[in-house]
């Protein structure tokens, strides 16, 4: 999608930004009313565009919380560290054993 043209020295997509961050569940509808009593002319379209992108970023930023607070262990690691706990239990029968009382 193109830039779109400063208005009143701002990108159309920073006046959807200001007015959504004063309230976020401001309908499309009511931000291009908003935004046009301003004099700024945008679509509903672009107003949901916008706030998908928006909630797109947050879905990001959760999803790498959370992968860092399992702490920076890779998968690779991880499987590594259960072959080894299997090994000192006796083997992957006897793992899943003490996994499955643990799990009642």
């Amino acid at each position: 999608m193109a830039r779109s043209a400063p208005v009143k020295g701002m990108r159309k997509v920073d006046h959807v930004r200001g007015v959504l961050e004063k309230d976020p569940k401001m309908t499309a509808t009511a931000v291009v009313k908003t935004l046009s009593e301003s004099g700024v002319k945008v679509t509903p379209g672009f107003v949901y565009y916008v706030k998908n992108k928006a909630s797109k970023a947050r879905r990001k930023a959760k999803r790498e919380k959370a992968a860092t607070a399992m702490g920076s262990m890779d998968s690779v690691q991880l499987i590594l560290k259960v072959r080894a706990l299997a090994a000192e239990c006796g083997g992957i029968r006897k793992l899943k054993q003490l996994v499955d009382i643990f799990a009642e």
